[in-house]
């Protein structure tokens, strides 16, 4: 009997931390470079890294079979008052976000999709285009 109880209340516990959690979730991210600049959506709530402080947008090829690539956004960090929350989180060092891995496999950014991003940023000029390896 103890035995039942125990499990029923770990089972009652686990529920009202799952209940707690989902209610407390502001709702998934959402990261997009549009002509208005990155733009990130958390629940209600839109931040954005402004076109004029966008420097460049590029791919950064790593070394290795399976690593995949970055595609990554620098930016001047003088020309924005301050860096939203949510924008800073991704920073991978100081003036520089992941916008996300690219691969092909499921999961990741598809490559050929790479192509449609650089012409945005040239057709927008949301700063230069920049293809890289991990050492430059």
């Amino acid at each position: 009997m103890a035995i039942c109880l125990f499990v029923v209340s770990a089972l009652v516990l686990v529920y009202v931390v799952y209940v707690t959690q989902s209610l407390l979730r502001v709702g998934p991210s959402k990261l997009s470079l549009t002509p208005k600049g990155l733009v990130s959506k958390v629940g209600g709530k839109w931040d954005v890294v402004p076109p004029e402080a966008i420097e460049a947008v590029g791919l950064v090829r790593h070394r290795g079979a399976g690593v995949p690539a970055e595609l990554l956004l620098w930016y001047d960090r003088s020309r924005m008052a301050e860096v939203p929350k949510n924008i800073r989180r991704r920073e991978t060092a100081p003036g520089q976000i992941r916008l996300a891995h690219v691969m092909d496999e499921r999961n990741f950014f598809p490559p050929h999709r790479v192509k449609e991003v650089r012409e945005l940023v040239q057709a927008h000029g949301l700063g230069e285009w920049r293809n890289r390896g991990a050492g430059s």
